[in-house]
């Protein structure tokens, strides 16, 4: 892997440009812009004085430093600042990522400088929002929340469709980032101002996007889902397992009172804009004719930890209303007599697995690394889990008599199973508050999208028709009949129609052709045990596993480790 400079090397040029000449444009390079019978010549060098590497860091804490320096508007447009990126991590492992993997820096300056260029906090130049999602090769990458930014990368001529190929972005991205290309860095306000005005500025009526969420256990089938349904291109789009994805589920699993720096009214904003920002920048790409078809419905295929974002997903897309563009939710939901907008058509995937063959997929991979980094001190601390909770409770009834498993990854494994599993049978009523370890809740209220009411985690299930759930067994059933049927059921799911007939015929061969390849081909998550042979857990490991499963009443009343979800598709529970 290349070489990334630490945070304050300096790197140094080998000339000091002291006049335009032929010689400085061929080393430096001329960039000529045109406008109508006006011709304006901006020529930009490499500044061959000392220059500070930038390393922007989502782990510091503070005010907003002057790095972006004086704010600019464009076409009455907010500013985006632009800078270059001088190195970026590439390893493979998904330990790897966000801003603190990428190194920036002052790539350009004008040749005439002018004094408010002298500073090294300037960026190249200022741009706006509109500009970056026009842009073939370039895509948003992650969330800083110490600079309250948006961070978008360039991946260079042919980059964006290189990293669609990809099993997951968030490597992806970081595996065909172009060094020397430009980074686009977006204020928070200036991201969430442009999302909650998108309908204007994509010229598209944005609440009439149809999005589905595929949320999962991990190793499951969920990225040979992502592959399915992106043979399905003429109409669907399918992203798989962004970073700043990852970023707004771990954010959504802290203390937001405790943290301060960001509220629960932020995380919402975020999530509503982060979402519009990438899936615009696609419809963006089909009226420039970059892309082929214009879509208009989207798949989001996150983590297994992703779960943690269901309830924000539904603040940030309602049933009825729109986002208040004020710092705070005012009332945007609206009623069913006057809503402020049309609903958004919002649908919910969830894709599960054996726990016992979730922990040793994973565990067979993840522990070639090592033990994974010991968490930093400080900071807001987590929320409990629905597993927490459950855990209490059976150890306040005297259900617990035994540990978690030995072998600490397993243990976390399998923690984060549990955690999935509860939080999807608590939102789609398959458990009762007090079974699952929810204080306070005796029942929970099925969500009802003629109420004006917002979605209350703990207290609303989802609406009914607007889940599927599919056990990977099933999914990937050797009988192609059964497997046929269930991708037709899947396709009209996530197309949102009923009649199979609305279906071609070349779309469900096309889905079908996508089980015959690995899903994760390439990609360091392939290696797992069942590939390499090399067993992660022993007899007695999986016995602990299950054991521990078996301690909430509510997973081992569906089969414990081996569950089998009532309504799950092609079952008969």
């Amino acid at each position: 892997y290349p070489t990334v400079p630490a945070p304050g090397t300096v790197l140094r040029g080998t000339k000091r440009a002291q006049s335009v000449t032929m010689e400085n444009l061929a080393d430096n390079g001329v960039y000529i812009i045109a406008f109508g019978v006006v011709v304006s010549t901006l020529v930009f060098f490499q500044r061959s004085d000392a220059q500070t590497v930038k390393n922007l860091s989502c782990e510091t804490t503070g005010a907003m430093p002057p790095r972006w320096g004086e704010r600019h508007n464009y076409d009455d447009q907010p500013e985006v600042a632009v800078f270059q990126l001088t190195g970026v991590d590439r390893h493979p492992s998904g330990r790897v990522g966000g801003a603190s993997a990428l190194t920036i820096a002052e790539p350009w300056t004008m040749l005439f400088e002018e004094p408010w260029l002298d500073t090294p906090e300037e960026p190249m130049l200022w741009t706006t929002v509109d500009f970056v999602l026009s842009q073939p090769d370039t895509v948003l990458y992650c969330v800083d929340y110490a600079e309250r930014a948006l961070i978008f990368l360039d991946l260079g001529v042919g980059g964006r469709d290189k990293c669609d190929k990809e099993p997951f972005l968030d490597r992806g991205i970081r595996k065909h980032a172009l060094e020397g290309g430009h980074v686009y860095v977006v204020p928070f306000d200036v991201g969430i101002s442009y999302a909650l005005n998108a309908s204007t500025h994509l010229k598209t009526d944005v609440s009439k996007w149809r999005m589905t969420w595929v949320w999962n256990t991990g190793r499951c089938g969920s990225t040979l889902m992502h592959r399915m349904l992106s043979t399905q291109d003429e109409t669907l789009a399918s992203l798989t397992e962004p970073f700043w994805f990852d970023q707004l589920a771990h954010k959504a699993h802290t203390d937001l009172d405790a943290d301060g720096a960001t509220t629960e009214a932020d995380l919402v904003k975020l999530v509503h804009a982060c979402h519009v920002l990438e899936y615009g920048q696609l419809v963006k790409h089909a009226q420039l004719g970059l892309r082929k078809n214009v879509p208009s419905m989207f798949i989001m295929n996150p983590k297994g930890f992703g779960h943690r974002l269901i309830e924000y997903v539904h603040r940030a897309f309602p049933v009825y209303g729109s986002i208040s563009n004020s710092g705070e939710l005012e009332n945007p939901y609206g009623t069913v007599d006057d809503p402020k907008a049309d609903p958004w058509p919002i649908r919910h995937i969830f894709m599960y697995r054996s726990c016992a063959k979730v922990v040793e997929s994973f565990g067979s991979i993840f522990s070639k690394e090592g033990p994974p980094p010991k968490p930093k001190g400080g900071g807001p601390p987590p929320k409990p889990t629905p597993a927490s909770e459950a855990m209490k409770q059976a150890a306040a009834s005297g259900v617990a008599a035994s540990g978690t498993p030995k072998h600490p990854l397993a243990a976390r494994l399998t923690g984060g199973w549990m955690d999935c599993m509860l939080h999807w049978m608590e939102l789609t009523g398959r458990v009762d508050g007090p079974t699952m370890g929810l204080s306070g809740v005796d029942s929970l209220r099925r969500y009802d999208a003629t109420t004006a009411e917002p979605f209350a985690k703990g207290t609303d299930q989802l609406e009914e028709g607007s889940h599927m759930t599919i056990r990977m067994e099933e999914y990937v059933t050797k009988d192609l009949d059964k497997r046929k049927s269930q991708v037709v059921e899947i396709l009209k799911f996530v197309n949102f129609v009923d009649d199979a007939d609305l279906l071609h015929a070349r779309d469900v061969g096309a889905a079908m052709k996508a089980f015959e390849t690995h899903s994760q081909a390439g990609s360091a998550m392939e290696k797992s045990s069942a590939v390499t042979g090399a067993k992660f857990l022993d007899p007695k490991a999986v016995g602990e596993v299950e054991a521990y499963i078996n301690l909430i009443p509510a997973l081992k009343a569906v089969g414990g480790s081996n569950a089998v979800l009532p309504g799950s598709l092609g079952t008969d529970k």
